[in-house]
């Protein structure tokens, strides 16, 4: 049997809730496109200014993460351009200059 214990923040991992809860945390997003699986989240979008979006992004989930009091895994933390080869040159050296 489980003790019981009190949870102050975050979602506890494995925890029957814990999806639904986690859901509902990063409700916040909804400015961008997002994709979840479990308990990974993608965040993208489809703009031409993307490289100063996707900085956009990055600030507008860690300031719903912190104020949500999540956590973000930068370990696992990862950018991907997609579009035509010149398009993401371009985002590329954008995205540098940030």
């Amino acid at each position: 049997m489980v003790g019981k214990s009190i949870l102050n923040l975050g979602v506890p991992q494995g925890s029957i809730l814990g999806t639904l809860l986690f859901i509902i945390y990063i409700n916040d997003l909804g400015l961008f496109d997002v994709f979840i699986y479990a308990e990974d989240v993608t965040i993208g979008g489809s703009k031409e200014s993307a490289a100063a979006e996707a900085a956009s992004m990055l600030n507008h989930t860690h300031d719903s993460f912190t104020a949500n009091r999540l956590l973000l895994n930068k370990k696992v933390m990862q950018k991907m351009f997609n579009g035509a080869i010149h398009a993401i040159r371009q985002m590329k050296k954008s995205a540098a200059h940030q």
